[in-house]
């Protein structure tokens, strides 16, 4: 089984690096989507796949608010391999 490199998929590493930088705050969606600076939802959604894919980042449930017990949000996170990265690339500040 051959695994995808990077460069295969077309994604630029500035916008996976965006992307893991961001989620090191858990970060919802729209919080993502809107300090990636990635214009179209179609390419936003494709970066978030291809981290997700890879394991650099992770989706979680958070209880944001412990007045209401069944309001959970979707908070995506960076993994220890998102940190690595991070770290390697000099972006982990």
């Amino acid at each position: 089984m051959r695994r995808d490199s990077f460069l295969d998929t077309g994604h630029n590493i500035k916008g996976v690096v965006r992307l893991c930088r961001i989620a090191r705050l858990d970060s919802r969606y729209t919080d993502l989507f809107m300090k990636s600076e990635i214009k179209l939802k179609k390419s936003f959604l494709s970066y978030l796949d291809y981290c997700k894919k890879h394991n650099l980042i992770v989706k979680t449930q958070v209880r944001r608010n412990k007045h209401y017990n069944a309001r959970f949000t979707p908070v995506y996170r960076t993994t220890e391999a998102g940190h690595q990265l991070l770290t390697i690339l000099g972006e982990n500040n």
